[in-house]
């Protein structure tokens, strides 16, 4: 078996400079990484040293173009990447990739290589394991010993080796000593071929609602997006006299397409619950998204779609378990 390993930056392989941390020849400190026993099934492709706050739709659109023109000359692929965006990536790339038999395995590190008990080898490590493993599909992230569903995870620690986590959805693996413990199984349908997509759209926003807020203040910025997320609270509240329900549902009239999130950590999102919610009954929502994979899928399925009525089709559909409840 070969994997391909697409080198992108981040603090996977950065070096110290005298300004600081910063990406460097990242496909050679890749292979310094990589033990004698797999690195004759790996292949090093670098196309990007990059900080990962530089990623954007573009870089990740790059990203899956390299995986579909190699991917009938490998096995698996593993994208190393910087960990503060790490988690839009993956979800994006779920969107981009869909379907695929073989594994496409997204990780990085917290610390540089050369830094003293540095995670960087062992997610490294972990995840060409993974990517070598026949049980693998899809995209997932793996990290910290842990692999996770691509549309289920965040980051939430600036600095600790666990600071990917999962979040609405169990992690789909362990991994320990190069052995995987599946407790869920990929998404993945083998009667169905592999979809590869070219187009995201750009115009998509997300913003978070505080509680000094009205929707006067924001509704010359969100007015120039096609798609709109507004991060309630709790379970997705707004509130009920500061103007939102009735300039949401003008937006949404005007043709943008308008999603409703929680900006919690995890948990449901279901403005339904309360009595301010029957306000925004024409507001969509998605009960076990991250924002994340709401940005993702939402640029997706603009781009993918002539009409409104196609976009929230996509969006309806649940994709490498985005939209699945567990019960989490």
């Amino acid at each position: 078996m070969k994997i391909l390993i697409i080198s992108t930056g981040g603090t996977i392989c950065c070096k110290k400079t005298k300004n600081g941390l910063s990406p460097k020849n990242s496909g050679k400190t890749i292979a310094r990484l990589i033990p004698e026993s797999l690195k004759d099934k790996c292949e090093i492709k670098e196309l990007f040293s990059c900080d990962s706050c530089d990623m954007d739709n573009d870089v990740v659109l790059e990203i899956a173009k390299t995986i579909e023109e190699n991917y009938n000359d490998f096995d698996g692929f593993v994208v190393t990447h910087g960990t503060d965006t790490l988690c839009y990536t993956a979800a994006t790339l779920s969107y981009l990739i869909q379907n695929s038999p073989k594994p496409i395995v997204i990780t990085g590190s917290m610390l540089p290589p050369d830094a003293e008990n540095s995670d960087a080898k062992s997610n490294l490590i972990n995840s060409i394991c993974l990517a070598l493993n026949e049980d693998a599909h899809n995209v997932s992230v793996c990290f910290d010993g842990k692999i996770f569903c691509a549309t289920h995870v965040k980051k939430a620690d600036t600095v600790a080796k666990n600071a990917i986590k999962n979040a609405n959805f169990p992690p789909l693996a362990g991994i320990k000593d190069n052995y995987v413990g599946w407790y869920i199984f990929c998404d993945y349908d083998s009667s169905e071929e592999v979809k590869f997509y070219h187009k995201l759209e750009p115009s998509v926003i997300s913003i978070k609602i505080l509680p000094n807020m009205k929707f006067e203040d924001i509704e010359d910025f969100i007015s120039k997006y096609k798609g709109i997320i507004i991060e309630g609270f709790g379970m997705g509240g707004l509130s009920g006299n500061k103007g939102f329900a009735e300039g949401l549902e003008k937006l949404r009239q005007q043709g943008h397409i308008v999603i409703l999130a929680t900006q919690v950590f995890s948990g449901i999102c279901d403005y339904s619950a309360y009595a301010s919610g029957t306000q925004l009954k024409n507001i969509k929502y998605y009960k076990n998204m991250t924002v994340e994979s709401l940005l993702a899928k939402l640029s997706w399925s603009i781009a993918n779609s002539e009409n409104e009525g196609q976009v929230y089709k996509l969006m309806d559909k649940i994709i490498n378990y985005d939209n699945k409840d567990m019960g989490v």
